[in-house]
């Protein structure tokens, strides 16, 4: 039995595309995966340049070069939020109900110039449980701490590009 021709071509239309759909999302998060953005203000210069021959003079070789191009590349501003792990206070008996369990998160700025970071003391807990006292916030990768006041926020100084400021979220555990 023949296979119509129009149902092939609508499976290879149909493969082509998913298949381009698919490569569009790993693109994407490929894209947020770069390791150190080009710095801003940086001057990036490229001249193109060719070499030919002449078919009507054989063995002669000539060349060719454009005008330099400098481009100055823009202010990107960007900043990641990534789960750094949770701590039960009392890791004896795994999370249970009545402790005390922190949330880590790391806030990362993923642009390309130095930026502030402000982070409200805002948290919010979906399901059980409850926020307990104040977000806390460490520069140094977790050794300290500095809680932010009820109602305040943290205002950074500047954070180079792949820097991070580590919050710290206290929930009681219903």
């Amino acid at each position: 039995m023949k296979t119509p021709r129009r149902n092939l071509y609508r499976q290879l239309l149909t493969t082509a595309l998913l298949v381009g759909g698919t490569f569009q999302i790993a693109s994407s998060v490929l894209a947020q995966a770069a390791p150190t953005p080009t710095r801003a203000g940086a001057a990036i210069e490229n001249t193109a340049t060719a070499t030919y021959t002449d078919p009507n003079n054989p063995g002669t070789t000539l060349g060719s070069s454009s005008n330099k191009v400098i481009i100055t590349v823009a202010e990107v501003a960007g900043v990641f939020v990534n789960n750094a792990g949770v701590v039960d206070n009392t890791p004896a008996t795994g999370i249970q109900s009545g402790d005390l369990v922190y949330f880590y998160f790391d806030v990362t700025n993923v642009g390309n110039d130095p930026t502030n970071l402000v982070i409200p003391n805002l948290a919010t807990v979906a399901g059980p449980g409850a926020v307990l006292g104040d977000l806390a916030t460490s520069i140094d990768g977790g050794t300290t701490y500095t809680a932010i006041a009820a109602g305040g926020s943290f205002t950074s100084g500047q954070i180079q590009p792949g820097a991070s400021v580590r919050v710290r979220v206290q929930q009681f555990s219903l």
